[in-house]
């Protein structure tokens, strides 16, 4: 259950999108991978196959307990939780973009 803390997110930020890539980070059988934040560790992916390369996003319908337009209350970080991965996996590559909007960010915004 390694937690990598892979995006700062403002007080304030409302989530539009995640995107997330990754290599084969552990062939083995049953290692999954969730995307949450420090208050639910899977709130936006849960059991994501790791056993492969794969690609996953909020707006293909994927997310979990937050939905598209989540906002934060206070500064968090957007989570990769690593979970049943065998201890010889050791390598790996992980990419993700978070896209969010601060309102009042604009100065037109209204």
């Amino acid at each position: 259950n390694d937690v990598i803390e892979m995006v700062p997110v403002p007080k304030g930020a409302q989530i539009i999108d995640i995107m997330l890539e990754w290599t084969d980070l552990d062939s083995s059988t049953g290692p999954t991978m969730d995307v949450g934040d420090g208050d639910d560790t899977n709130g936006y992916l849960d059991g994501l196959d790791i056993t492969a390369a794969g690609k996953a996003t909020l707006t293909a319908g994927t997310f979990v307990a937050y939905s598209i337009g989540k906002e934060y209350s206070a500064a968090d970080t957007i989570d990769c939780i690593i979970c049943d991965h065998s201890p010889d996996a050791t390598s790996g590559t992980i990419k993700m973009v978070v896209l969010y909007k601060v309102e009042g960010a604009i100065d037109d915004e209204t």
